[in-house]
């Protein structure tokens, strides 16, 4: 098991179409609401990360779970991917205090040498 990030894609045309009311910008909303309550953390747009390690098996679950929910979901969705996490390591540091760093490619031990937070 790991951990998993979701990442989707929704037609603004087709849930224009089929959101059951005209404030369509709502189902971003809707679907942050149910997947923060389902064990998953805001990232960023339409991208979330677990919170927890997850089987595919349940984060299937919650998927269809929450497209049972909100019908206008399967008729609105282009794309809905679930990538499995490995190691997360958090560079916010280095971008705030502007430090002039370059990453090349190593083995693992080169990140414990960059002092970089694994998240």
């Amino acid at each position: 098991m790991s951990k998993k990030a979701l990442n989707f894609d929704l037609n603004d045309s087709l849930l224009r179409k089929n959101y059951p009311s005209n404030n369509y910008k709502k189902a971003w909303y809707d679907i942050r609401y149910f997947l923060e309550n389902s064990g998953f953390k805001h990232r960023q747009y339409s991208g979330y990360i677990s919170k927890s390690d997850l089987s595919m098996s349940k984060t299937i679950q919650i998927i269809k779970k929450m497209s049972k929910k909100y019908n206008w979901l399967s008729l609105s969705v282009q794309e809905f991917d679930v990538t499995l996490i490995g190691d997360e390591f958090s560079l916010k540091k280095y971008i705030q205090q502007k430090n002039n760093f370059s990453l090349w490619v190593c083995q693992e031990k080169c990140v414990s040498n960059l002092n970089i937070t694994k998240k």
